[in-house]
């Protein structure tokens, strides 16, 4: 990371090839969300096969069989990233608007008291 872009951060991680029948996939799920907490989305890719045939035919899952378990997990990881994405951008927005009444002085009750 340091050497191409130091500045590079985690957005997130995607639970992908899960498969429900495996206690492997269950232990790796958990110990994953434990260890990066909200860094994990709550979305999980289940295993699927018209997941992996898609490739094979050039083409996306979502085009390949947009009724797959497969499809409808990575829509509704789409739903779920540009939340996520979204609430950020509302959280920057803020503290930008914040910053600038602290510095500028133009709300009062946004001033800070250093005595």
């Amino acid at each position: 990371r340091a050497g191409l872009n130091g500045a590079l951060r985690m957005q997130g991680i995607v639970l992908t090839m899960f498969d429900s029948r495996n206690k492997l996939s269950a232990m790796v799920a958990n110990d994953v969300r434990d260890h990066f907490g909200d860094l994990v989305y709550n979305t999980v890719v289940p295993r699927n096969v018209r997941v992996s045939e898609a490739p094979s035919h050039a083409q996306p899952v979502l085009i390949y069989d947009p009724s797959s378990k497969g499809s409808h997990a990575y829509r509704q990881f789409a739903t779920e990233f540009t939340a996520r994405l979204n609430a950020f951008r509302e959280f920057l927005t803020n503290m930008i608007s914040l910053e600038r009444d602290l510095f500028d002085g133009s709300r009062a009750d946004a001033r800070l008291d250093l005595s």
